[in-house]
Formats: C-alpha cells, structure tokens, sequence
C-alpha cells in the first residue's frame, strides 16, 4: 500500500522519520546505518560556503576546476547574501515595532498565514491540539540530543576512516556533516493539511514545515491555555518561527511600504489571546454550560442603556455647538456609534475605552473634543454626575470577537469610518450602508479645529 496515498498533496511520508514522536528511541546504531544508507532529503540548512570549503582541502581537485567552482560559489553566496539582508530586514521589523490594528490587511495577512501553517481554513476551524508535555519535554531538549547524536557518530566515523592529518580528517567531518544536512531529520513531524483556495503556496508550507522539523517540532501548534509569549518558550518559538517565514513571504505578494512597521510575533500574540477566549466558550458550550448567563446578559444591557446616555449628551452638545451643519451632528444619533468599554473590578477607576474597528481616528477625536464641551456646558450641579459618566480610560483596539460582533452605523460620511474598514467593502456594501462618498463642506476637521478653540486642550478624565 503506497502510504503517500492519504496525504495532502505536497506532503511526504518520511520513512526515516526515526522514532515516535515524544520520544529518541533511535539509537545511535540505527544513525550510522542511516547515513551510511546515504538517504538524501532536500534541506534548507545547507550551507554552499561549505561546498568551497571542501574543495579547497581536497588535493585531488584540479586548480583550473576548483577557481571555477569557487567563482561560480561567490555568485551564488553573493545573491544569497542579498537576499538574506532582505529578509532579514523584514524580520527586524517582524519581531519589533508598532503593533497594527487587527483589521489592517498586515494583521489579517498574518493571521491567514499561521492558520494556514496550521491547517485551519478561514472559517469554522478547528484549532489544533496543544502540546502534550510530553511533546514539549522532548522539544525542549531536543537540540542538544541532536547534538550528541552527530557528535557520537562522527567519532565512530573518524574512526573507522582512520585520516591520515588533521587536514583530511577536516575534509571528512566538513563532508559527512554536509551529508548529515541533507538526510532526513530523525523526528517524527505531522505536518498540518493543506488548506484550499489559499494564495500561499504548497511550496511555502513545505519550507515552514521543514523549519519546524529541523527546530525538533512534531507539529504546529500553541499552547492555548498560555497566550502570553514571555511565559511559554514553546509558544514563542513557534510565533517566532511563523513570523520569520510570514516576513520571507509576504514581499513576494505585496508592496509593503518602505516605512511599514510591523510587530508580527506582538500581531500572533494578540490572536493567541483572542483564541484563548473562544477555545474557553467552546469548552463551555461542548460541556453544555449556559453561556447567555443571566447576569452577563444584564451587564451587557446595562452598558448599552449607559451608552445610549452618552450618545444622547453627545448630540445636545453637538446640536448645540453646530446648529448649522446636520452633518455634524446627525453622526450623534445612533447609539453604536458610542463605544464600547470594559469595566475595571475597582469601582473608583473609570471604564476602559473600546475603539471601534469600524471609526475613523478624526471623528474618534471630535466624539471625545464633543466630551470636553458637554462637561464644560453642564450645569453646576450635574458636572460631577456627567464626569463620572463620560470619564474613560486609556483606549485599546477592539479583538477581532469584538470587531466582528460590532454593530457599524450607517447612513454616516465616508471621513467617519477608518480606512481600513472601507477597504474591506466591496461598492455595493458601501452602497447598502449608505455611506456618504461626497466629501462634506464642513469637515470633520474644520469641525475639531474649531471646536478647540472653544474648548480648554486637555481633560484628564476624558483622555
């Protein structure tokens, strides 16, 4: 029976994989016989400069032939060097840096490509399992088994060739540690099922998967109980990794501009918390739990009649400040377009503030201007008690369960939804939202720019 059979296309059954994974029960023996097998796997590792090393200490190779090997090996080191600067380049900018809006197309790109590695389509997927310890015992010593292994075999090797000097005993160890690269990696991998209608690769996949393998991984996956990178090392090589080779592929896809900052493994990171989330509903909902709680229920009714108050203050002030232009203050009449916020267990610090994915940053800046002006226009006596209500915390972005659970207003002007956001929308969604293309007469920044002059330019409580 063909055991390639049942397996993704693009995928291999490796049968020198070696032994189970979890475990080494591989012996040294069974190395040897591997390598003197001369079983050959093409592998990424490889090193050319190797290659030059070689011919430089072997005596039997004619001058006339190594100069062009090696003329012909400094071409192709060149390129490789060029292109390594690049990505590596790319990945500086991966690993650091400003984390984008998870709606941005960089974090959505991200996102596609780890659950493509993974074998998730884009929805109703099933996320992997998680490591079992036994999994992350064995990877977490697996380098230095590997190690040993080599370091036994060559020995045993060296041995039995019996070099003549240290220049041909050189030769052999550069050259066997050359074959060694190019065999099968003795650890188990599952590699994930390839997704369809995806625009990365079976190629690509191929090469994360290799990368995998050769860091000792019997598959891809998270640790989904610990989110936070800093606290798993299996988690934060495996985002490292992802991230690595997302910052390898996407040039080869899309123009990124020459400014673009992205924190790739930060963009992982903030997934892996919002998956931590849903895998904990489905547990719930599997194990048949009630997850429309009562009291989250009348919570979640609570802050959207306290929303609705903030919206109606809102609209007095903006009616009041911009008699002349509906178009102002039209925008202040649909209690989604209040954001949402997030409560603080200590009842003396305000609510945390809730970005909207779908809110441009200009009209986010007049909501919260419109803030100041409603404290300032209050009377005596409710300043403190309208304060209180409109006091928020220091803003976060909105997850992505969060994002898509928003109810986006419409019928609003194009300047008041993000970017981002109109980018996703296809004419005749735009069409159907009523969203105003017409660029408006009285802007929402001529708007902001003069209702600062009227205003004092800070407010603790509000900011």
């Amino acid at each position: 029976m063909d055991p390639n059979a049942n397996w993704p296309e693009g995928m291999y059954y490796d049968e020198n994989a070696g032994a189970p994974s979890g475990s080494y029960e591989q012996t040294e023996q069974s190395f040897d016989d591997q390598v003197d097998g001369e079983t050959e796997l093409f592998s990424p590792l490889s090193d050319e400069s190797d290659e030059s090393d070689n011919e430089e200490d072997n005596p039997h190779i004619e001058p006339q032939l190594h100069a062009q090997k090696k003329k012909r090996n400094q071409k192709k080191n060149e390129k490789n060097r060029i292109v390594k600067q690049q990505t590596k380049k790319v990945l500086e900018v991966a690993t650091t840096s400003q984390l984008p809006s998870h709606t941005s197309t960089e974090s959505r790109s991200i996102v596609e490509f780890v659950k493509f590695m993974m074998g998730c389509p884009s929805r109703n997927f099933e996320l992997p399992p998680a490591p079992t310890p036994q999994e992350v015992e064995t990877w977490t010593h697996w380098a230095d088994n590997r190690q040993e292994q080599i370091t036994n075999h060559l020995d045993r090797y060296i041995e039995r060739k019996n070099p003549k000097n240290a220049t041909e005993r050189k030769f052999l160890v550069t050259q066997e540690l050359q074959r060694i690269k190019q065999m099968a990696l003795p650890t188990k991998y599952s590699p994930a099922r390839t997704v369809r209608n995806s625009n990365i690769s079976v190629t690509v996949k191929n090469t994360c998967d290799h990368e995998f393998k050769s860091n000792g991984f019997p598959r891809i996956t998270f640790d989904w109980s610990d989110p936070d990178l800093e606290n798993s090392d299996w988690n934060s090589a495996t985002a490292s990794i992802l991230a690595s080779n997302w910052a390898k592929w996407t040039p080869k896809t899309r123009a990124l501009p020459k400014d673009s900052n992205i924190n790739v493994t930060g963009v992982i990171g903030r997934w892996l918390v919002t998956m931590k989330k849903e895998t904990k509903r489905k547990a719930l909902r599997k194990n048949g739990a009630n997850i429309t709680d009562p009291s989250v229920e009348q919570m979640n009714a609570k802050r959207k009649q306290s929303r609705k108050k903030v919206g109606e203050l809102r609209f007095k002030t903006a009616s009041t400040l911009f008699p002349d232009h509906p178009e102002i203050w039209a925008c202040f009449t649909d209690v989604n377009g209040v954001s949402d916020y997030e409560c603080d267990e200590d009842i003396r610090i305000p609510p945390r503030r809730i970005n909207p994915a779908w809110r441009s940053a200009v009209f986010a800046e007049l909501t919260h201007e419109i803030d100041v002006a409603t404290i300032q226009l209050a009377p005596q006596r409710s300043k403190t008690s309208i304060a209180g209500r409109l006091a928020r915390r220091g803003p976060r972005e909105a997850t992505n369960e969060e994002a898509e659970a928003e109810v986006v207003p419409m019928n609003y002007p194009v300047d008041a939804y993000a970017a981002e956001f109109l980018g996703q929308l296809s004419l005749l969604q735009r069409q159907q939202m009523g969203i105003q293309d017409d660029e408006l007469a009285y802007s929402f920044t001529t708007a902001l720019t003069d209702l600062r002059k009227k205003t004092r330019s800070s407010n603790s409580m509000i900011e």
